[in-house]
């Protein structure tokens, strides 16, 4: 496919606003008293599209990183636990934008 029509096809592509999954160090049915960690090793395809319901497509990567910048600027929330809030900063200092139809979400 030539240059340009590749270039096409990318751009008529939706784009996700994707993090890495947080994931609970105990077996299950245990108490949940272990700790919480992010697998930013974890393929992509397992990785958490924001908003959770996965619905929201941005039409550009211009949009997409737009959305980025925000998530990374705003503010930690202060309604939660310390351990809520490191798990959201780790995965903020990995979120990134992914193409529809990259075939790393598959």
């Amino acid at each position: 496919m030539p240059l340009l029509e590749q270039i096409a096809v990318r751009l008529a592509a939706g784009w996700y606003l994707v993090v890495p999954p947080a994931v609970h160090d105990q077996p299950p049915g245990s108490p949940p008293t272990s700790k919480v960690t992010v697998n930013v090793e974890a393929p992509l395809k397992d990785w958490w599209r924001l908003p959770p319901n996965a619905a929201r497509l941005y039409d550009t990567p211009g949009d997409c990183e737009a959305a980025r910048k925000a998530l990374v600027n705003r503010p930690p929330p202060t309604d939660t636990t310390q351990e809520v809030v490191v798990v959201l900063g780790i995965q903020r200092l990995h979120v990134r934008c992914v193409a529809d139809d990259d075939p790393a979400l598959k």
